[in-house]
């Protein structure tokens, strides 16, 4: 434990302890982070649960509006849909990115830094790019169509793909800095 020394002559200039200031500033800092997410995130979200629960005109209906939700056929096929091609993404990107990462960390491959950059490339271009792109090679008239086996960009195929090229360089740098 640290002690306040006084070094001046009359007493009356006493040194703060330096180690409780720093603590109090860490508090401090930690105190405003966590009241700026409070703010931004947990207020908003803490309002549209508590929308969840109203009518249209405001009353409050409790959980009528999730039991609506679930007995609509297309809502859940919606959300099963979205379950697929999320777990479908999922078990492609990681054996990908985990090999890709496994090259890259622990072989002597060549030019690492370049493949290290054509990985993190898709976090640099803008989405709209990536998804024109994904239209004009693999579209109705795209070079690559052939590659689809007769399926088409415009359906699940091309959802998963366009998925699989988003989140690869997000798995890509976990797995590399865990290696």
């Amino acid at each position: 434990m640290t002690t306040a020394v006084n070094t001046a002559p009359d007493g009356a200039g006493a040194m703060r302890d330096p180690v409780a200031f720093e603590r109090w500033v860490f508090v401090a800092g930690v105190a405003a982070v966590a009241l700026l997410l409070l703010v931004i995130i947990a207020l908003p979200l803490g309002t549209l649960l508590a929308k969840s629960f109203t009518s249209v005109d405001g009353a409050f209906v409790g959980l009528a509006n999730y039991r609506t939700y679930f007995a609509t056929p297309a809502l859940m096929q919606s959300l099963w849909n979205s379950l697929w091609v999320s777990a479908l993404t999922t078990a492609i990107v990681i054996p990908l990115a985990f090999g890709y990462a496994y090259a890259i960390t622990r072989t002597t491959l060549r030019l690492k830094p370049l493949f290290m950059a054509l990985a993190l490339l898709p976090l640099f271009t803008p989405s709209l790019l990536s998804a024109i792109s994904f239209i004009y090679i693999f579209g109705n008239q795209g070079f690559l169509k052939s590659w689809l086996f007769g399926g088409t960009v415009y359906g699940p195929i091309g959802i998963v793909l366009s998925q699989v090229f988003y989140c690869f360089p997000h798995a890509f740098l976990i797995i590399v800095t865990a290696l």
